[in-house]
């Protein structure tokens, strides 16, 4: 279970800071932990000018938490309810991907539900939103599927330990990716910002990354010995990201 942990109130000001904690179920636990993370392992990394401050606030202040959910989306069967944003559909807020989703969805639901189709003084008009809901599902399927694909996935490649060979591979993999250039960088820019809404097209970028990292593993090979481990690497790779990727599709686009 992933938390959200933020120590506030550095010398009197909120300060929020977002961390991800795996596999901490007890609060106690959590707490105390995450302090100790905060102390020993943050706060030597940020700036000289507000370290001090930050380790007096994140041993003195009460740490809040609240869980990450993922909840895919669910067309609505109930006449009259229209639910939007987090009530409706949540992902990793590691690619800042909510808002986009949420607002492009007041977007299509505007459209379908304006004046100009729909009458309200109509007796028929709760039917007729209804049957708009479900057009409304279709139309934001595409765009808001690879925004939710990519905020899970991309959390599960730099999420992981250092015990898990094949999706370290894949984050490295990723890294190198993007520094290709080119569509490698701006075709997943374009993902994330939701201006590119094609699940073809971030399939295609994912299984790349896959494919790329292979070749990298495969053309660092030294030896004979070395090469059979690293193609069971390469094919370790491959899997994990088959793994990884097909079921958040599967939860995005089922019937």
């Amino acid at each position: 279970m992933f938390q959200e942990l933020f120590p506030a109130s550095v010398r009197g000001l909120s300060r929020f800071l977002s961390v991800s904690v795996l596999n901490l179920y007890h609060r106690d636990q959590l707490r105390t932990s995450f302090k100790e993370h905060l102390v020993n392992i943050v706060a030597p990394d940020l700036p000289e000018s507000i370290r001090d401050n930050f380790i007096e606030a994140a041993k003195t202040e009460k740490l809040q938490s609240m869980p990450n959910s993922f909840l895919p989306p669910t067309s609505n069967l109930t006449e009259g309810l229209i639910l939007l944003g987090d009530a409706f559909n949540m992902r990793h807020p590691l690619t800042g991907g909510g808002m986009t989703v949420a607002l492009w969805d007041v977007v299509h639901l505007r459209e379908l539900l304006s004046s100009s189709r729909i009458d309200l003084r109509d007796p028929e008009s709760p039917k007729k939103v209804h049957s708009q809901l479900n057009r409304f599902f279709s139309q934001r399927k595409s765009r808001a599927s690879v925004i939710n694909i990519l905020a899970m996935a991309l959390y599960t490649l730099v999420s992981a330990n250092d015990s898990d060979q094949p999706l370290k591979d894949l984050r490295e993999s990723m890294i190198q990716y993007f520094h290709l250039g080119g569509i490698c960088s701006s075709h997943p820019s374009g993902l994330l910002s939701g201006t590119l809404p094609s699940p073809v097209l971030l399939f295609c970028h994912f299984f790349a990354v896959a494919l790329y990292g292979m070749y990298r593993v495969l053309l660092s090979s030294t030896s004979i010995t070395n090469l059979f481990y690293q193609i069971y690497r390469s094919l370790a790779m491959i899997w994990t990201a088959t793994v990884v990727f097909v079921p958040l599709l599967w939860s995005e686009w089922k019937p």
